[in-house]
């Protein structure tokens, strides 16, 4: 799952995130399409008020906030022992979003596949 694939990215005391830019484009389903780390598929559903779920391959969610900017999407998953996961999407022109484990340096690569 790619919370754990990023776990690296811990932060304790991550402010809370809020929508920036127009977020139209985002919301909806994302799923996990290429990981050179061979993570296994996921999800990443956008919603409306910079609302973010992940989905792990068993189905469990965990919910948090994103923020949007002309190039990358920021999430925020607070976790149950009290440390927050960030993540740091990059957004290319096909609108797929981009992860680089900042451990492995792997990539990891989500595509929309519906609202």
């Amino acid at each position: 799952m790619k919370i754990l694939f990023l776990v690296a990215l811990i932060s304790c005391c991550a402010p809370p995130v809020v929508i920036g830019a127009d977020a139209g484009w985002l919301l909806g389903r994302w799923e996990l399409k290429h990981d050179t780390d061979g993570s296994p598929r996921d999800y990443l559903e956008f919603g409306e008020g910079a609302q973010v779920t992940s989905i792990d391959p068993s189905g469990r969610r965990v919910e948090g906030l994103y923020r949007v900017s002309d190039d990358a999407v920021d999430a925020s998953f607070p976790l149950a022992n009290g440390t927050t996961l960030k993540l740091h999407m990059l957004v290319d022109r096909q609108h797929q979003l981009s992860i680089r484990s900042a451990r492995t340096g792997g990539v990891a690569v989500y595509g929309r596949v519906g609202p």
